[in-house]
């Protein structure tokens, strides 16, 4: 019925064999068939298991925006990201867990996303209290923040992040102009 391998022990396929009988025949293609069928149904299953990793990590990532403050910093974001983290959380209630795996690999990003605003942003924020205690804030640098959070909390990421940068930027060089040169201390 089925052709031996080199090494006599399994078949390389389930062809029939020319002397076959008409019921050997008919066995082997129904074992061809329920051999498709098994893999069929196991590629399919493995996209119909529940997505708790997917899941779990988008939980995970929506408490490490909390912790970065982004309720403060990024709330939108966040907003968006426990909201599609809500939406999963159905999805996966009623079974549809292609829908849960896809909003929450969507949640885990946009929580990602507030993380990093919020650090960026958090960042800035402490440099530019920095730069009022040594009483050498200027007014760009002060501007720069007040753009930063504002577009953080619009919802404006790209802008956040790069009115951040700027003030942290603006922030180090106000700083700066306190001690010009730190690494130059002289003992006279």
């Amino acid at each position: 019925m089925a052709k031996m391998s080199a090494s006599g022990n399994m078949p390389d396929v389930l062809l029939p064999h020319p002397s076959d009988s008409p019921t050997q025949r008919q066995s082997c293609a129904m074992a061809q068939r329920i051999a498709s069928n098994l893999l069929i149904f196991g590629l399919l299953s493995a996209c119909a298991l529940a997505p708790t990793q997917e899941m779990s990590d988008a939980r995970q990532a929506v408490q490490t925006a909390i912790q970065a403050e982004a309720p403060t910093y990024a709330p939108l974001r966040l907003y968006q990201a426990q909201s599609l983290l809500s939406t999963a959380r159905n999805h996966l209630a009623q079974g549809q867990y292609r829908n849960a795996r896809h909003i929450a690999t969507q949640a885990k990003s946009q929580a990602r996303l507030a993380r990093e605003i919020a650090i960026r942003v958090k960042e800035a924020e402490q440099l530019v209290n920095q730069a009022i205690a040594d009483g050498t804030l200027s007014e760009d640098t002060q501007e720069r923040l007040k753009q930063a959070l504002a577009a953080a909390r619009q919802g404006n990421d790209e802008l956040a992040l790069r009115l951040a940068q700027e003030a942290t930027r603006l922030a180090d060089r106000d700083i700066s102009r306190k001690n010009p040169h730190p690494d130059h201390t002289h003992d006279f």
